[in-house]
């Protein structure tokens, strides 16, 4: 009797393939995420050629036929550079005085208003006959300033179409009254000379400098125009000259080491270095 052939064992399952830590779905977002965060200004040339750029090699991988590797490779690097930006970012927010972060969000919430002339000189409700006085007096200093600095006046127009510092620091009443302000008086002043702490204008004005220029006159004008004069005499028959070092240098740095009781001295550019630290900060955060 023919024994029955034994029915043939069905095939072993093909081993799973093995599954990505993240899938398409999630490597998208994850790509877009750290592209919004490297690229914080919306729709920025740099955010457009990043994501052009992203687009081009995820289409590369797809077309090679590892959609799902190419994105995931993508998103993994994309973020960990926008980690070490969040790093950074927390660094900056660190060293940045709490309140300075909410000026960009209170700036457009608090209303702007300037007075107009007809409320000008009763802003405060003052009856009609003290606002023409008001009014009566401010025009009188008017016309006294343009006879007394008629030159520095000019002077001063001149200067505002060409540099806007002197328009801003001539603004510098309580901003609601600063455009009336501005209509009668300009506080611009053209040096001439100096005498003693006196400055004097070039309409022949003068008047104590109570400031020092802004502190920074600690000598006094008379001994800086000596000086200038002793400066002069020493740097007369060299002219201007970079790398090279004379006997001055080394009588400066005698002094500094006295006065710092240091070993050595180093000098560094003051502009250099402040360039170079603004432009540190300035790349951190654009």
């Amino acid at each position: 009797m023919l024994g029955r052939r034994a029915a043939p064992k069905p095939p072993a399952p093909e081993p799973p393939a093995p599954a990505m830590a993240i899938d398409a779905n999630i490597a998208l977002v994850a790509i877009a995420v750290s592209l919004l965060v490297l690229n914080p200004v919306s729709f920025s040339p740099r955010l457009l050629f990043s994501a052009a750029g992203t687009v081009g090699a995820a289409f590369l991988g797809v077309t090679l036929g590892y959609e799902t590797e190419t994105l995931a490779a993508l998103a993994v690097l994309l973020g960990l550079r926008a980690l070490y930006r969040l790093y950074q970012i927390g660094l900056t927010l660190l060293a940045t005085f709490p309140l300075q972060l909410t000026f960009p969000l209170v700036v457009d919430l608090l209303p702007r208003f300037a007075i107009k002339r007809v409320n000008f000189f009763n802003a405060d409700g003052a009856t009609p006959e003290v606002a023409k006085r008001r009014q009566d007096a401010l025009e009188a200093l008017q016309r006294g300033w343009q006879i007394k600095y008629k030159q520095c006046l000019d002077f001063g127009t001149q200067l505002k179409t060409l540099i806007s510092d002197v328009r801003f620091t001539s603004g510098r009443c309580f901003p609601p009254f600063n455009g009336v302000v501005n209509e009668y008086l300009d506080p611009s002043m053209a040096l001439a000379s100096t005498d003693g702490p006196n400055v004097i204008d070039i309409d022949g004005n003068s008047a104590l400098d109570i400031s020092g220029s802004y502190g920074v006159n600690v000598c006094g004008y008379e001994a800086y125009k000596g000086f200038i004069t002793e400066g002069w005499a020493n740097a007369k028959d060299k002219g201007l000259y970079l790398g090279s070092l004379d006997k001055t240098t080394l009588e400066n740095i005698q002094a500094i080491k006295k006065i710092s009781m240091m070993d050595e001295v180093s000098f560094h550019m003051s502009g250099t270095e402040a360039v170079m630290a603004a432009v540190r900060p300035a790349g951190l955060n654009q």
